[in-house]
């Protein structure tokens, strides 16, 4: 087990777990990011709320991303059932 120490949003967390500790920092800077750029916006809102926009708006970009993945892998299935039909004549 590792044991990353992590600031987000002025907070000091301590995190526990398997993954890569570059990766947990990475991770913990990027929500820290996210988090700053939300307060920056919404001026005088409680740090949960903060938090919690923070995690919608992370969640949208990533079921953003996942549609695209999905989106690509439906064209290239099409793609290649177009190339098999050229092929098979």
């Amino acid at each position: 087990m590792n044991r990353v120490e992590v600031q987000i949003f002025g907070q000091d967390y301590n995190i526990v777990g398997n993954d890569n500790p570059a990766r947990v920092q990475r991770l913990a800077e990027l929500v820290d990011m996210k988090m700053r750029e939300i307060a920056d916006y919404t001026k005088g809102i409680s740090p949960l709320k903060i938090a919690i926009l923070a995690a919608l708006n992370i969640c949208d970009e990533m079921v953003s991303i996942q549609e695209d993945h999905e989106n690509i892998a439906l064209k290239g299935e099409k793609l290649i059932s177009l190339l098999s039909e050229v092929i098979d004549g």
